[in-house]
Formats: structure tokens, sequence, C-alpha cells
């Protein structure tokens, strides 16, 4: 049945997380493949909720689903980014996040502009993680990089949006997208601030 097939996706995934955790965490010689373990299992969680979705729940309440998937490999992401430090997982656990703030806009039922907004907002919360060199130094790279991704993405959604819900949503989200810039300005690597100076001006 679909219950069941569903069910095996999560001991798979499951599986191969717990595993990799165990190995990562039992000996230095075998933390390669405890990676690559964890690895697998973490992309195979998501593939649960499309499982429930198909097999479980004929297509229904896509965004709930969604959202529940979001938070189950969210949390399973974080706690293995805590455990493994690798700039990888750094990668994933934002991405998770990205998708658990955005399932959770489409599930509340928000307007599409908060879309952008959330993006933008998110983009400034990597940012100021990624500034704390002393709080998480081998992830700067990971939560920096994903923030200039992140941000001219909510400028474009914003842009998309103009016809539909008007200009000063794309407004709220030029002022959004400022502050990041003038936040990043201040920071003491020079190609950043050279970088975010430029974008804050023009």
């Amino acid at each position: 049945s679909g219950g069941v097939k569903t069910l095996l996706v999560f001991l798979t995934a499951t599986l191969f997380y717990g595993t990799g955790l165990w190995l990562h965490q039992s000996s230095k010689l075998f933390r390669s493949a405890g990676q690559t373990f964890v690895a697998i299992g973490m992309v195979t969680l998501p593939l649960v909720g499309v499982a429930a979705y198909n097999l479980v729940f004929n297509e229904q309440h896509a965004y709930a689903i969604w959202f529940m998937t979001s938070i189950v490999s969210c949390g399973a992401y974080v706690y293995a980014l805590f455990k493994l430090r690798t700039p990888l997982m750094g990668y994933l656990s934002v991405l998770s996040a990205l998708s658990l703030v955005e399932s959770a806009v489409l599930t509340t039922g928000l307007p599409l502009y908060f879309i952008s907004w959330t993006l933008a907002l998110v983009a400034i919360c990597l940012a100021i993680l990624g500034k704390y060199k002393h709080l998480w130094p081998e992830q700067k790279e990971p939560l920096e990089f994903s923030a200039h991704l992140l941000l001219p993405s909510a400028v474009v959604v914003a842009a998309f949006n103009i016809q539909t819900f008007g200009w000063w949503q794309f407004s709220a989200a030029l002022v959004l997208a400022a502050a990041f810039y003038a936040y990043c300005a201040q920071d003491k690597d020079q190609s950043i601030d050279n970088q975010s100076t430029f974008y804050a001006i023009t």
C-alpha cells in the first residue's frame, strides 16, 4: 500500500542518516563514509514527503505536506550540521531553512509577495550569522554565499509580482535589499565590502 511504501522511504532515509552519524562519530577512519551516508539520508528525506503526497494523500494537501516535510528535514539538517560541521552541510541546511520558510508562507495562505520578503529576510539573517566569524568560522562562506544569492532572487520575485500586487511590495523588497547591502558593507572583508557598497549605492 501507499503507506507502507512511504514508510519504507522514511526508514531508508533514517537508516542512512543514522548510520552515517554513527560512522562519523565512531572513528576518524570512517568519517568520510559517514558523511556520505548522512548526505544520502538527507537527500532521501524530502522524498518521504513526495511519497506521502502521491501515495497516501492522493495528491492533496501539497503545501501542508511540504511544510511538515520541511520541518523534519530542517531539524535533521541542522543536527547534522552541528555534528559534522562541514560547508556542504551548511549549504544543505540553508536550502532546508529556505524550504521551511517558503512552505510556511504558502501553507498559511499569505499573499505571494511574502515570498520575496521572506527571501530577503532570510538573506539578512544569513548575513548576520556569517559576519560573526567567532561563532561558526567554517560556515562563514556558505552563509555569505547563500545570502548574496538569495537577496537578488528576492528582488526578482518582487519584480514579477508588480503586475499582480503593485509597486509597493517591490519598493518594500528594495528597502530590505538596501538594508542588506548596507549591513554587508560594514564587513571588514575587503572583497565583500567593495561588492556590497557597490550594490548599496546602485
